[in-house]
């Protein structure tokens, strides 16, 4: 007991260490045991399985502006997209090569395009107009969005788009530019 009163009277406790003792035996300590109460009675395995406001912050994936088959289908059946676009879309793994050549048996080429660029266009549109709908959610939309076009061969093109739009990363002033573009050029 004597070492107990030595080590008490040579470490005296604060008010911040109190503080902290108490917010943790009455706070901390039954809100996680709370927490963990609720997961199992709802029959949830981990924290993973719970709803939103009980899972903890998952950082965004940039791979949900990768186009889905059925967007590069029906740009494709509109006509926007050639047997090029099809083939750059299987050689990124976003569309199986069964389902791209397919798609390419049914294409009648046009000669009086680029087909290439064009076809890189219509896929950036896609990709463009899934980053409007998730704009708030990413940061370095900006540098994405670069990348991707760099990707599909037409980064020089894709800077003269994105040219005079500020230094910001997500600015509005570019996300204007962006919404125009899609909106003129239509996917």
């Amino acid at each position: 007991m004597e070492q107990f009163w030595e080590l008490a009277n040579r470490f005296p406790l604060t008010a911040g260490t109190l503080f902290t003792i108490v917010f943790v035996v009455f706070v901390r300590a039954p809100l996680s045991l709370l927490t963990n109460l609720i997961i199992r009675k709802m029959g949830w395995d981990t924290v993973d399985d719970a709803p939103r406001p009980l899972r903890p912050f998952i950082p965004w994936n940039p791979e949900r502006l990768i186009p889905t088959t059925s967007e590069i289908k029906r740009v494709h059946a509109r006509g926007k997209i050639g047997a090029r676009g099809l083939e750059m879309a299987a050689e990124r793994g976003w569309m199986t090569a069964e389902e791209a050549s397919t798609l390419r048996s049914k294409t009648i080429e046009r000669a009086d395009l680029d087909e290439s660029d064009r076809d890189a266009f219509a896929l950036m549109r896609i990709i463009v107009r899934r980053s409007l709908a998730n704009w708030k959610r990413v940061r370095g939309m900006r540098n994405l969005l670069s990348s991707f076009a760099t990707q599909l061969g037409i980064s020089e093109e894709w800077a003269d788009i994105t040219r005079d739009t500020g230094d910001r990363d997500n600015s509005t002033v570019l996300r204007h530019k962006l919404r125009t573009w899609v909106r003129e050029h239509g996917t």
